[in-house]
């Protein structure tokens, strides 16, 4: 077992939470993870891999939400530094949330990377990965309070969605509160419509300072009854 440190930051500053994942130098399997103290420092064991080498991946989500990878040298005991450039490597995506039959007090904001500028195709089998066997439905996932949010991004490609929806309430028919979903998105000022769905997601490209519309829907009690999971 190889011990790896190191630090994620953004900005200069700290970053908690972080997942870093350790892969092959071939970028086809996963050697380990650590996740980042309060301090943006990280301790992970990896085990498995070659004396050639290695790569560290440090995942940031959130309102900020972006990718670096770091190649590890196992001849040195060197801590692995990412920072994170928020100016140069990141642009905004605003958006606003519409919907004829209102909306809700908190929506959850969700966005999965396809591609990432600066990070081969290889990696993308690890963009949402945690640990050995452990995967996230999203990459990130923001509450959002208000009819508009504002997201710091790595440049790339995504899929972009949103929910509230309370399966317990299915399950106990209990109907003051309303459930909902993304069911289109619309990029502006073209007015131009995302292309994609409610489950998936729709794809926009975040080449530049971007701005959409999330259109909301009413999810019905029988849909949800439909769906529930089983416990």
């Amino acid at each position: 077992m190889t011990e790896i440190r190191g630090v994620v930051r953004a900005d200069g500053r700290p970053v908690a939470g972080a997942a870093v994942l350790f892969v092959t130098r071939e970028m086809d399997a996963l050697l380990g993870a650590a996740t980042t103290d309060a301090n943006g420092a990280f301790t992970g064991g990896m085990s498995g891999a070659d004396r050639s080498g290695a790569i560290a991946l440090a995942r940031v989500s959130g309102s900020v939400l972006g990718l670096q990878q770091r190649p590890i040298d196992l001849g040195r005991s060197e801590p692995v530094t990412f920072d994170f450039d928020l100016t140069r490597d990141f642009v905004r995506l605003d958006g606003d949330i519409e919907g004829s039959g209102g909306r809700p007090d908190i929506l959850y904001v969700w966005l999965n990377p396809v591609s990432l500028d600066g990070i081969p195709q290889q990696l993308q089998r690890f963009f949402r990965q945690q640990g050995p066997g452990v995967f996230e439905a999203y990459f990130s996932k923001v509450p959002v309070q208000g009819d508009s949010f504002s997201l710091r991004v790595q440049r790339g490609t995504y899929q972009l969605g949103g929910e509230f929806i309370n399966y317990d309430r299915a399950v106990i028919g209990e109907p003051k509160q309303k459930d909902y979903v993304v069911h289109a998105a619309t990029l502006v000022p073209e007015n131009t419509p995302l292309p994609g769905d409610e489950t998936l997601g729709f794809t926009i490209q975040v080449d530049r300072d971007r701005k959409v519309v999330l259109w909301l829907r009413v999810v019905e009690q029988a849909e949800l009854r439909r769906t529930t999971p089983q416990k």
